[in-house]
């Protein structure tokens, strides 16, 4: 099995450097444009299936996919972004100069002391990833090229599960907006990084 974790294309929020989370925030021009250029390079890949969160951003990035591949389209609201709760669309720098706290926690990778007023901890997003995870190991997949468009804290947590077993490797990772990471599940059910934050699926 191969998956190909897929980030969304850049929004007004990743743009103005506003922190986003559930909230319906559509794709600009510009992170269209770029999602566009990836699928087209890399439309000789072969893809089986997309499975994709189901906020909008994550939702208009599947669409472009689709458009060139042309594979069933499977929402799944275990891959939506963190709930930031009172913090979404509010400035980075303001956030950390109110909420210190959190984002000093959150840097050190104490992930499980993370509290984000009105917001989801991260023990939630583990328990939910490891549920999406353990469906992957489904027989019916073993064959399938799997795309996975979802967000930067799921895509870099999802890698973290895997490999680690430890949220806090997720914090040495960056991932940037509509860039691809490709992992492959071999048949002795081992997991195996193939690429890395790269503009192709290939």
């Amino acid at each position: 099995m191969q998956i190909y974790l897929a980030r969304h294309g850049q929004t007004p929020f990743n743009r103005d450097n506003k922190m986003q989370g559930v909230g319906k925030i559509p794709l600009t021009d510009e992170g269209s444009s770029y999602i566009h250029s990836v699928a087209r390079n890399s439309r000789n890949t072969v893809i089986d299936v997309i499975y994709v969160s189901e906020l909008l951003r994550a939702q208009q990035t599947a669409a472009v996919y689709k458009q060139y591949f042309d594979v069933p389209l499977i929402s799944d609201r275990r891959l939506n972004e963190i709930d930031v709760g009172s913090f979404e669309g509010r400035y980075f720098d303001d956030l950390r100069k109110e909420h210190g706290v959190v984002f000093d926690l959150w840097a050190a990778g104490d992930f499980y002391n993370v509290n984000i007023p009105g917001g989801e901890q991260f023990i939630d997003i583990e328990k939910r990833l490891r549920d999406f995870i353990a469906d992957l190991h489904n027989p019916s997949l073993k064959n399938q090229n799997i795309l996975i468009v979802s967000h930067y804290v799921i895509i870099k947590m999802f890698i973290s599960i895997i490999f680690t077993e430890n949220l806090s490797a997720s914090n040495s990772m960056r991932i940037d907006l509509g860039n691809i990471t490709k992992l492959s599940l071999e048949k002795s059910n081992k997991w195996s990084l193939q690429y890395f934050n790269l503009p192709i699926i290939r």
